[in-house]
């Protein structure tokens, strides 16, 4: 909860590159298509990934950027 939003986005980054298999980068911050971080694992897997705190639901919007940004960055996957 001490985190500003870059700083979850650069830890998320941090979790996933943790992973055995996997490395991940957080974008530029702005202007990044609706990713946060992007993914890329085992097997050729490349995730776009929105990072998200919140306590309620995220909007469709939320849900629509993500999945675009699958296209944008090449992904396989997006959450």
């Amino acid at each position: 909860a001490d985190l500003s939003p870059r700083e979850f986005e650069l830890h998320v980054a941090e979790l996933i590159s943790a992973l055995p298999g996997w490395q991940a980068q957080a974008t530029r911050g702005r202007a990044d298509q609706g990713a946060d971080v992007l993914a890329s694992g085992p097997g050729g897997v490349r995730v776009a990934v929105q990072v998200k705190r919140y306590r309620a639901a995220v909007g469709n919007g939320a849900v629509q950027a993500i999945v675009a940004s699958k296209a944008v960055y090449d992904c396989t996957h997006a959450v």
